[in-house]
């Protein structure tokens, strides 16, 4: 949805744009990682109840285009396994032919995000699973939500934010229903750019996920103040007093 207004006197025109799941890549970059194998190794978009086509077993029930994944290295595409951590990225930029002066303001994130209740690895070092969330303004990171086991041994634990960055959730519980993940920022004539990117590492059956969500942002340019458009008057009067002259 597009909206455009537009202040005479108020020094801005607005033209509102949203995205919703721009991208989806691995840690590494690479696509390959959008897999489904019919059961219970997969991650991609819901569509019609399936994944690539294929279905899926799940016991926390994706919405439909919400992202979902479960066990992300247990599957193989042309030849190579996919990889353990994988990423979902929203992304708004101005465009190339933007005017000068013209910005990202009223930029919004409003999301869900999903895990099942056991399952996920407590283990320090590389086999820690976990969810993050980053909010980035101008390529810089400007808030990010961290999800991790809130068993500090183990490999059947639940995920809950963890407030103090320490490695153990302490936060509220992920469930299968959603939890609400929300960013903003006011931005600004300088702001040209917005991205959310959830990584999520996942790699054993039973450790389930999904998200979905809508990065949304105004773009603002400014328009000539009441002083400007008043000389731009008088100088139109005064090309047509000429002309009638002539």
């Amino acid at each position: 949805m597009k909206k455009l207004t537009s202040l005479i006197f108020g020094a801005l025109i607005a033209v509102s744009a949203s995205t919703v799941f721009a991208d989806i890549v691995s840690d590494s970059g690479s696509a390959v990682d959008t897999h489904a194998d019919g059961g219970s190794d997969y991650f991609g978009q819901v569509v019609g109840g399936e994944i690539l086509g294929q279905n899926f077993n799940s016991s926390i029930n994706p919405p439909e285009l919400a992202f979902a994944g479960e066990d992300l290295n247990g599957n193989v595409v042309g030849g190579v396994q996919t990889s353990e951590t994988a990423c979902v990225n929203w992304d708004i930029a101005l465009p190339g032919n933007a005017l000068p002066g013209t910005g990202l303001t009223n930029i919004d994130f409003s999301g869900l995000l999903a895990a099942s209740s056991s399952a996920w690895d407590t283990n320090s070092g590389n086999t820690l699973d976990f969810i993050d969330f980053e909010f980035f303004v101008n390529g810089s990171s400007t808030g990010l939500l961290e999800y991790r086991p809130i068993a500090t041994s183990g490999s059947n634990s639940e995920l809950a934010l963890d407030s103090d960055a320490n490695g153990v959730g302490d936060g509220p519980v992920l469930t299968a229903t959603g939890s609400s993940v929300v960013f903003s920022d006011a931005g600004g004539v300088l702001v040209t750019s917005a991205s959310v990117k959830m990584t999520v590492r996942a790699d054993s059956g039973g450790e389930e996920f999904w998200t979905n969500g809508t990065l949304s942002a105004d773009f603002q340019a400014a328009v000539p103040e009441p002083s400007s458009l008043a000389l731009l008057g008088l100088a139109s009067l005064g090309l047509v007093t000429r002309r009638r002259r002539s």
